[in-house]
């Protein structure tokens, strides 16, 4: 009974104004990849942040994880070899900032087996088991960046966003969540100019305007557990 899930994304944001001295200023840099993956007691976690910050990030980051099988189950004549559960998570980023545009791309994905152990329920077992078959697998790659700007100036943002689930026979839906989103907003105003967010589904981004002088949020997101 396994469990996996995998999403993507492109996305650009371009400044311009109708002068070549607007400026755009990086006021925080808040580009992560994390993957973390949980199988029976093995806790695996691992992330990555730009070194220095708002220079070129290029990442890849994993985890895995592998619960022990319990001893060998005998009923009867009969022996039944179970094996431990498994996870693993992966997220990966490459992005840059400009001097009036920042652009990236990323994707992340977590899988993982309950193991032999969900077996043991029909023999009355489980209870003298506890946390086998158990398994968590979450990952994230987050391309966020604080900036300002000087005066009045047109925007372009447009991306592509991918997200989607896989589920084997036996896994529990509701157990699985999974979201690709991208926003720009104005931090001032606390206004929202543009944002999507998406679930099992694609979507492509194409969005142009003016925004005026003052500080904003870039964020385009993925994250799976």
């Amino acid at each position: 009974m396994t469990r996996q899930i995998l999403l993507g994304t492109v996305a650009a944001l371009l400044i311009a104004g109708p002068v070549s001295a607007l400026t755009m200023i990086p006021t925080a840099d808040i580009r992560v990849t994390e993957a973390h993956a949980i199988a029976g007691d093995d806790d695996v976690f691992n992330s990555d942040n730009p070194s220095p910050p708002f220079s070129i990030f290029e990442s890849k980051v994993g985890a895995e994880a592998m619960g022990f099988a319990p001893p060998a189950l005998t009923i009867g004549d009969a022996e039944y070899n179970l094996y431990g559960p498994t996870a693993d998570a992966f997220a990966g980023q490459v992005s840059q900032i400009g001097a009036l545009y920042i652009q990236g791309s990323g994707s992340v994905s977590a899988s993982g087996d309950h193991g032999g152990m969900p077996q043991l329920a029909s023999f009355g077992e489980s209870d003298s088991m506890p946390g086998y078959g158990s398994f968590q697998a979450y990952a994230r790659s987050a391309l966020e960046v604080l900036f300002s700007i000087d005066e009045s100036a047109e925007f372009d943002l447009s991306g592509f966003l991918a997200s989607g689930n896989e589920l084997a026979v036996g896994d529990v839906g509701n157990d699985v969540m999974s979201s690709a989103g991208m926003i720009l907003k104005n931090t001032d105003t606390d206004t929202t100019i543009f944002e999507v967010e998406i679930s099992d589904d694609t979507q492509a981004v194409s969005e142009s305007g003016v925004i005026d002088p003052g500080n904003y949020q870039f964020l385009s997101v993925l994250s799976p557990w």
